[in-house]
């Protein structure tokens, strides 16, 4: 089954680039991590209602899911590491599946305070 470009709103992806080691207001390091994550990227997606149920089929018996998130292709960067926002929302991906010509993401509504790494922009050619 293909997505319908009527049926895709706008979602932000977060990547997920690692975590980074906390720091005071002194510049010690707490001995705490916080995950970090790229500059977000917007994408056309097809997003269900908000749903309670576990898909059987999709995704197994244990999971609980706030709603599935379909993208056209087969080639995301999304993994279950990545944060979604959709509007004012964040969401976690927990389950990713894979078909013949799109990927289906199972998303869990969630809190988030991470920390965005920007992009570096390049300034020019390096090689002296």
């Amino acid at each position: 089954m293909r997505t319908l470009k009527r049926n895709k709103i706008q979602v932000s992806y977060y990547l997920y680039n690692g975590k980074t080691e906390d720091t005071d207001s002194s510049g010690n390091y707490t001995g705490e991590w916080s995950k970090t994550y790229l500059e977000p990227v917007t994408i056309g997606a097809n997003v269900s209602p908000a749903q309670g149920n576990a898909n059987v089929e999709g995704f197994g018996i244990a999971i609980d899911y706030s709603h599935i998130m379909l993208v056209e292709g087969t080639d995301s960067p999304i993994t279950e590491d990545t944060v979604i926002q959709i509007g004012d929302v964040y969401y976690r991906v927990i389950r990713k599946a894979k078909s013949l010509n799109q990927l289906r993401y199972a998303l869990r509504e969630t809190e988030w305070d991470g920390v965005v790494i920007p992009t570096p922009t390049p300034t020019g050619d390096n090689n002296g």
